[in-house]
């Protein structure tokens, strides 16, 4: 068996131009993109179209993919795009955490606390990774968050910067006969099958990752002193 692959543009976003457009609604942009389809054939069992080119090549039919399939594809991109704002606003939530435990808690503005927010947690140089790990050091300060609590939000927190960083880094692949497929790297070449499973676990994981930072940042606020 061997892989074919075929590349074609595909509009950003499609579905989303069915929308009437308004004066009062923002811009849809289009940007070039390019998609993966790939087929598995069969070399000794190949049906030839008849059609010879003057080099002596003939057409091969590779049969159809159809529309349900190719929404699918455009539900990934869109799935992947919540998927990275869903990160980023769990981050702010983190930077949150770490400020208030660190700065404490300020009824009004604060030089100090904003030079902290600005170049240290929004700099570039602490990348999401380090802030797990702030957060698993701050959350095992505090009895209140119980150890179960701290093992399932730092196994959330590894589940979710992997998906960050496989839909931010790799493509799309629209398999003939599987539909979907996430292809990425980490630490070796993998693979997701993006099926409704998949997409179920991404939810749940998300949903408890955002219940637990918020019962760590009700613990760290109370327990912080305030200053003004």
């Amino acid at each position: 068996m061997q892989q074919v692959k075929t590349y074609a543009p595909l509009q950003l976003f499609p579905l989303f131009n069915r929308h009437i457009q308004s004066k009062n609604f923002m811009k849809q942009i289009e940007l070039p993109t390019v998609n993966t389809v790939s087929f598995k054939l069969n070399p000794s069992n190949i049906e030839f179209e008849g059609i010879v080119m003057p080099d002596g090549r003939q057409h091969i039919s590779l049969g159809n993919i159809d529309k349900e399939k190719w929404d699918n594809l455009t539900i990934a991109r869109e799935n992947g795009g919540k998927i990275l704002w869903a990160t980023i606003c769990m981050e702010h939530l983190m930077e949150d955490i770490i400020l208030s435990f660190f700065m404490g808690s300020f009824d009004g503005p604060n030089e100090k606390r904003e030079l902290f927010r600005n170049e240290l947690l929004k700099g570039s140089f602490l990348q999401l990774s380090s802030k797990k790990h702030l957060i698993s050091k701050i959350s095992n300060q505090y009895y209140a968050f119980k150890g179960k609590d701290r093992d399932k939000l730092q196994n959330c927190l590894k589940s979710i910067i992997q998906w960050r960083n496989a839909f931010a880094h790799g493509s799309f692949n629209l398999n003939a006969t599987e539909g979907v497929i996430l292809e990425y790297y980490s630490g070796a070449p993998k693979t997701e099958d993006l099926n409704d499973s998949f997409w179920n676990t991404v939810e749940a994981i998300y949903k408890k990752c955002d219940s637990l930072l918020k019962n760590l940042e009700n613990i760290v606020k109370k327990e912080s002193p305030r200053k003004r």
